[in-house]
């Protein structure tokens, strides 16, 4: 059975340690590191007591289903992450979904 982009990035969150989530909701409201990839920044009042079902659900608001998983393998990447990153690049290349 195929992921959908909510399942396939929530996979991965689900895999960062509390420290690692935190650090990924800061990249995601860090307005320099989001405009390097030509995103916007989330705003920390929305990310700031979110879960990590919140913070899918924010990417794929915020981003689009398509573009949520490549925003993911992009922070996942910055915060040195090569294993998840790997990991969501492979099972979204199965999907056709992850864009570099």
């Amino acid at each position: 059975m195929a992921l959908t982009h909510y399942e396939l990035v929530l996979s991965i969150l689900r895999k960062l340690g509390k420290g690692d989530f935190k650090l990924f909701r800061n990249y995601l409201k860090n307005e320099d590191f989001m405009k390097s990839y030509e995103y916007t920044a989330i705003p920390w009042s929305d990310l700031e007591e979110a879960d990590c079902m919140d913070v899918t659900n924010l990417l794929i608001s915020h981003y689009t289903k398509e573009k949520a998983p490549t925003v993911t393998f992009h922070v996942l990447e910055a915060m040195k992450q090569p294993d998840l990153a790997l990991q969501l690049r492979q099972d979204a290349e199965s999907m056709e979904v992850c864009q570099r």
